[in-house]
Formats: C-alpha cells, structure tokens, sequence
C-alpha cells in the first residue's frame, strides 16, 4: 500500500487464483475492477483497494470468493481525492456491518445499492426493525424494546451520518464518539427509568 501506484490496476492481477492477500490502497490508481474479480481470485482472504479512484459497481462476481474474510474498498465508486474523513467512513460502514449482521459482499449489495443507501431507505421509512439484527431488539413484549430501537435507530443515523458521500458531508471522527456518548447515556437512563416503572407496578 501507499507506493505513488497510478493508472489501471492490470487485469492480470486478477488472474492470479493462489493470491491470498491484494493490497492496493493509498495510491492513485484509477478505472474500474473487472467483472470476473471473484473468479479470478478464489482464495483471496484480504482485499483492500481503498483510498484510490476507482469507480465503476461492485462487481457481482465478488461473491464467489469464498475464501474472502477482509474487504476494504473505502469509497470505491467515488473518483477524487483521499480526505481525512476517510476513516470515518469505514467506521460507518462496520457499525452498520455490525448491526444489521450484513457484510457488503451479500447479493443485495452487489450493483447500485450499498448498505449505506439501504439503511437509510429504511429509517426515511421508520422502518429500523426491518434493517437490525432482530436478536438485538427482541420481541415488542420486551419492556425495554421501545429504549433499543430508538437507541438502534440513533446509531444507524450516525453511521449514515458517517458513510455520507461526499466527504464534505459526513461528520468527522471527534463528533461521532461524542454522538455514541450521549446515545450510550441516553439509552442508559431510559433502562433505568423503565427498570423503576416495573418494579413499582410490580410493587402496587
């Protein structure tokens, strides 16, 4: 990584079936990566082509590599140059990774839509319970449901916050933690409130 690389990644590369690790970030490279990427490259286990300017879809064929536990495009699609909100942007993205239990190599991330643009689609839609792991909500029984999933829904509103775009328009990294702070502090006395509602109906 980080070598001054320019031009097009040549295609031979992506030929190579017993490469296990690519790393290509930090560099200047442009174009687009070639449809056959995960037939190409069966075993690769770590990808890594962020910080670049590559544009173009994710190719569908990404799927195929089964082998593949590590894959870092960072704002792949986007030409331009790096930014220093770059991280913040992985950070979005693996909070919404974390959440949803989705990775951006399933199916229904390969093409136009991207896990970012999904999860908003559901929160323009108040819709947060269709996008989270349902293992995080439990059921509307739960006295504590209505606490997680306004607490869910601020986090994922955050990594959207995060994963905008446009560099210009995401929040840096110094905002973020202090956003996770008071979301933490939030969902904290809300439990709390709703542990003394119980517990005195529980009483009377």
């Amino acid at each position: 990584m980080d070598n001054n690389l320019n031009g097009h990644i040549p295609s031979s590369i992506f030929n190579i079936s017993t490469i296990t690790k690519l790393y290509l970030g930090i560099n200047q490279l442009s174009g687009s990566l070639p449809a056959n990427i995960g037939l190409g490259l069966p075993n690769v286990e770590q990808f890594q082509v962020a910080a670049n300017h590559l544009s173009g879809v994710i190719p569908k064929s990404i799927s195929n590599a089964s082998e593949l536990q590590l894959l870092e495009l960072g704002e792949y699609g986007m030409e331009g140059i790096v930014s220093k909100r770059g991280d913040v942007y992985g950070f979005g993205i693996v909070v919404m990774e974390t959440f949803t239990r989705r990775k951006l190599i399933d199916e229904i991330f390969i093409g136009e839509m991207r896990i970012n643009q999904w999860v908003e689609n559901f929160l323009v839609a108040d819709a947060i319970v269709e996008v989270v792991d349902a293992t995080l909500l439990g059921t509307e029984e739960d006295h504590d449901f209505v606490s997680k999933r306004e607490c869910l829904s601020s986090i994922m509103r955050l990594a959207v916050a995060c994963s905008a775009e446009s560099p210009e328009e995401r929040i840096n990294m110094q905002e973020a933690l202090a956003i996770l702070k008071t979301i933490k502090i939030k969902f904290s006395k809300n439990s709390a409130a709703r542990g003394v509602v119980l517990n005195r109906r529980s009483v009377s």
